[in-house]
């Protein structure tokens, strides 16, 4: 397992994050296509963690890109996310539809404090 710490505290991370969700619900408002689009949010109960909310997500990252570049892609640039809002754990799958075998799973723990000790219990 990797830690990193990070220079905020969780009330300032949950801000963030809060942050980033407006601004992709006004970038939608505004005409702009949004670059990330929420398939799926609903609550339930993870198998080996308990109650969250399960979130699918798709990233459209061509919509950012130049126009040149996406002309000579061609096709849409997409990943996709199937994660758990667990928090303070977060637990994501990661997929990329152009590369059916590329999985990249992500569990990530939030906590106070500046790195001591062993987040995961590794």
């Amino acid at each position: 397992g990797l830690r990193i710490p990070q220079p905020f505290s969780l009330e300032e991370l949950e801000g963030g994050l809060q942050y980033a969700i407006n601004r992709n619900v006004e970038e939608e408002k505004n005409g702009q296509e949004p670059v990330v689009e929420l398939l799926l949010r609903e609550h339930r109960v993870h198998p080996k963690y308990g109650p969250g909310v399960f979130t699918v997500k798709r990233f459209h990252l061509d919509r950012r890109m130049p126009r040149w570049i996406r002309a000579l892609v061609r096709v849409p640039v997409l990943l996709e996310e199937e994660g758990w809002n667990l928090y303070p754990l977060m637990v994501s799958k990661i997929t990329i539809p152009m590369f059916p075998h590329f999985r990249l799973h992500i569990h990530s723990l939030y906590r106070e404090g500046q790195g001591e000790g062993n987040a995961h219990g590794l």
